[in-house]
């Protein structure tokens, strides 16, 4: 596998993340785009300042709010999803990662978030990006992966694909042995994060309760054979939301995530 980090894993900017990011190990990074926005400097010069760590940008991330919108809103979301291509491009990303939508305007028409994805997957193969899909366990319409995985099926493109995420799977107590009958050319993405089972809306938990792996309730180990045995071998991302991991030393950080991310996968 290539060990891989979220960037809104860490605190400081960018510049220290990357240093800690590199010398704990990692080989690639995702950025998470407020990086991008906290960045003095454009989007190719952040491009060659993680070459010079000897990394690669396995995604940029998340492009949100995208498929099954009204006709009328059509044009402007596809505009701005252009633009979240041409920014992963000049980024040198290899892809982009999509959440399934929250937005309530979202319509629940099977036929139209397939033409959206698949639309969309063809731009990204223009500019040779993947589109990594990520249904996220608040999705308005979209919040499981074999949901997800039937519409990635019925989109039929080449460059699209899935993101598999613990938190959005092992929060909900989903069945994760169907994980195994993926193709594994259908996963572009693997992310990791452990959390404490507790009783808050899936948002409120995800984005304050995320902890490296090991620390938590969740059954990452199970979750992680069933990655094997599809035989996935490619990005395996710590994705941490987590203020008071944000807080700590970004070099300690990641090397005790990298540590802890290299035992769950052996």
């Amino acid at each position: 596998m290539i060990p891989t980090i979220a960037t809104v894993t860490l605190g400081g900017d960018i510049k220290k993340k990357l240093k800690a990011i590199s010398k704990a190990g990692f080989h690639s990074i995702e950025l998470f785009d407020t990086d991008l926005d906290r960045f003095e400097g454009s989007s190719k010069e952040l491009n060659n300042l993680i070459k010079d760590f000897g990394l690669s940008l396995a995604s940029y991330f998340p492009l949100r709010n995208f498929e099954g919108m009204p006709e009328e809103k059509k044009e402007s979301v596809f505009n701005e999803a252009k633009y979240y291509l041409d920014t992963a491009k000049e980024l040198g990303s290899e892809m982009v990662m999509i959440c399934s939508n929250t937005n309530q305007e979202s319509l629940p028409n099977e036929i139209k978030i397939t033409s959206d994805l698949n639309e969309l997957a063809e731009i990204a193969k223009n500019f040779e990006l993947k589109l990594a899909y990520e249904p996220l366990a608040w999705g308005t319409h979209v919040n499981s992966y074999r949901h997800a995985m039937q519409l990635i099926n019925d989109a039929d493109h080449e460059n699209l694909g899935i993101a598999l995420d613990a938190f959005h799977i092992l929060s909900k107590q989903d069945d994760i042995n169907q994980i195994r009958h993926i193709p594994r050319d259908k996963i572009f993405l693997v992310q990791i994060s452990d959390a404490p089972f507790l009783d808050l809306d899936f948002l409120s938990w995800s984005r304050t309760h995320r902890i490296l792996p090991g620390y938590g309730d969740f059954d990452l180990k199970s979750f992680v054979n069933e990655i094997k045995l599809t035989g996935y071998d490619q990005y395996f991302s710590l994705e941490c939301f987590n203020k008071n991991l944000q807080e700590k030393d970004p070099m300690k950080a990641a090397e005790e995530g990298f540590g802890l991310n290299q035992k769950l996968w052996n």
